[in-house]
């Protein structure tokens, strides 16, 4: 790969810049900075000590790079790290005019972008497909801590990533860099936390998540108190956190950004016992829930019918879930079927916030049928 930045002027005076990012070149002329770049700049500005997180980061916007550009081959994390590193002062002295002792002369304000304005909505694709009525497809993340698992799962066809904090062993910093890098692969993040555990819940929605899914949840007392701490005044009590990468890390107006928010972010509780589902109606009727998602697994453990997915109780309490989301205008959810015999039978009854299987069964499978069909060819 050439590390090259090379500078002319054009008739009219301003600088025309040609830069060679990721073995891809672009010209960026006095109107705009090429996407990837600016990405780099505003995820991080100060180089930080932590070696392993730069290539993370770096790899993602490569990978978004390859998508756009896919005849150029991958690159390995050393490659990315070096490459940025080399090119990243340069990029912030001659096209951004920030001040850098190896980015060489500055140029005048009109030969620099002018930034955009941070919009005033957060797009959620689980919450668009939700409202259109169609299928919100989920995939969980449960045994994956890279970053490629958000543009992967999204080219894949998902529509939200279920980062699951309550059995996984994923860290806040894990769940953080995912949901950051979803939001640019357009795939929404949305995590699973501990009962109760609501400091976790406001840090990671402060740090790019799109959703809480709160376990354990059996009455409409303990789903008012989700809302509370879930979503910012004058729905509930959230504190406010700050800039976060929703915006990109810029700044927006603070009573602006707790509205698009609000109105983003999806509130899923589960309902996970029979108690819990004789109190559907109740639960759906609490303002600020947006989806009522059945853990089906737990609930047939709790009904001491392990594993009975397609049992008429289990049936019965779908409908009655499904039933109390029409009458309130909820939106019922699928967890723990993953049954291709099954699932058919709970969307059809109308299930539509569905989680459609984890990270480590997918690779299982896929691998599994792999070594079967090459098994079978030398046997």
């Amino acid at each position: 790969m050439r590390d090259d930045l090379t500078r002319q002027r054009g008739a009219d005076g301003f600088l025309k810049r040609k830069i060679n990012v990721f073995g891809i070149e672009w010209r960026s002329m006095t109107d705009r900075v090429p996407p990837e770049i600016e990405r780099v700049l505003r995820l991080l500005t100060v180089w930080p000590a932590d070696q392993s997180r730069w290539i993370r980061l770096c790899r993602a916007v490569a990978v978004e790079t390859r998508h756009a550009h896919p005849d150029w081959p991958p690159l390995t994390d050393q490659q990315v790290l070096s490459h940025v590193k080399r090119l990243l002062p340069r990029i912030r002295g001659l096209v951004l005019g920030l001040p850098d002792k190896a980015a060489g002369p500055r140029y005048p304000l009109t030969t620099r972008p002018k930034p955009e304005e941070p919009s005033m909505s957060v797009r959620n694709i689980a919450r668009e497909r939700l409202e259109k009525g169609q299928l919100s497809l989920g995939v969980g993340v449960r045994m994956t801590r890279s970053v490629e698992i958000a543009p992967a799962m999204a080219a894949a066809g998902f529509d939200w990533l279920f980062l699951d904090m309550e059995h996984g062993t994923m860290s806040l910093d894990a769940c953080a860099q995912i949901a950051t890098a979803a939001l640019d692969a357009g795939i929404t993040p949305i995590a699973r936390v501990p009962n109760g555990q609501y400091s976790m819940a406001t840090r990671v929605l402060d740090n790019g998540v799109l959703g809480i899914v709160m376990p354990h949840v059996d009455t409409a007392e303990e789903a008012a108190e989700v809302v509370e701490k879930l979503k910012y005044p004058p729905i509930g009590h959230r504190s406010m956190g700050g800039v976060g990468p929703h915006y990109g890390l810029r700044n927006a107006s603070v009573g602006d950004a707790a509205k698009a928010l609000n109105a983003a972010n999806l509130t899923v509780v589960m309902l996970e016992t029979p108690k819990a589902i004789d109190n559907a109606e109740a639960i759906a009727a609490v303002p600020g829930v947006d989806v009522l998602l059945i853990g089906t697994n737990d609930l047939c453990a709790e009904m001491g019918i392990h594993g009975q997915f397609g049992d008429a109780r289990v049936s019965e309490a779908y409908g009655k879930v499904i039933a109390a989301c029409a009458k309130h205008g909820k939106f019922p959810g699928m967890g723990g079927v993953y049954s291709e015999d099954l699932m058919p039978r709970y969307i059809d009854m109308g299930a539509r916030f569905i989680l459609s299987g984890q990270d480590a069964n997918f690779l299982m499978a896929a691998a599994s049928a792999r070594t079967g069909f090459l098994r079978k060819v030398h046997a």
